[in-house]
C-alpha cells in the first residue's frame, strides 16, 4: 500500500508572490497611468457634461421620461466633479487623512446610488 505523505508550508512561503502569478506587471506604473488618466479625462468629462446639462436646462418637463433624463444628467455632472478629488486622493506622496476621508466619503456614496 502506498502512502501520501502531506507536506505542510509554512506562512511565509504563502504570503511571497509567485514568480508565476506576478506576470512581471509593475502596479506601481499602473496606478500612476491611472492617476494621470483621471486628471486628463476630467476636462473633457466636465465640458460634456456641463453641455449635456444646458440642452437638458431647455427641454421642456413634458414627460417623466425628460425628468428622469434631468436627474441622470445631474447626477452625472456632481460624479464627473468628483473625479478630481478621487484622483488627488491616491497621489502617492501627498496622502493627507483628511483628503482620503473626504473622496471616500463623497466619491463612494455617489458611485453606490
Amino acid at each position: 500500500m502506498h502512502m501520501l505523505s502531506l507536506t505542510t508550508h509554512s506562512t511565509a512561503d504563502m504570503n511571497s508572490p509567485s514568480p508565476l502569478l506576478d506576470c512581471g506587471i509593475d502596479h506601481e506604473t499602473i496606478s500612476l497611468v491611472v492617476l494621470c488618466l483621471n486628471f486628463v479625462l476630467f476636462v473633457p468629462a466636465l465640458l460634456l457634461n456641463v453641455m449635456a446639462a444646458w440642452i437638458s436646462w431647455h427641454l421642456k418637463t413634458k414627460s417623466s421620461f425628460v425628468v428622469y433624463l434631468k436627474n441622470l444628467i445631474a447626477a452625472d455632472l456632481l460624479m464627473s466633479l468628483i473625479i478630481p478629488l478621487k484622483a488627488a486622493s491616491e497621489i502617492p506622496r501627498k496622502r493627507s487623512v483628511r483628503l482620503r476621508a473626504s473622496s471616500a466619503a463623497w466619491s463612494s456614496t455617489s458611485l453606490c446610488t
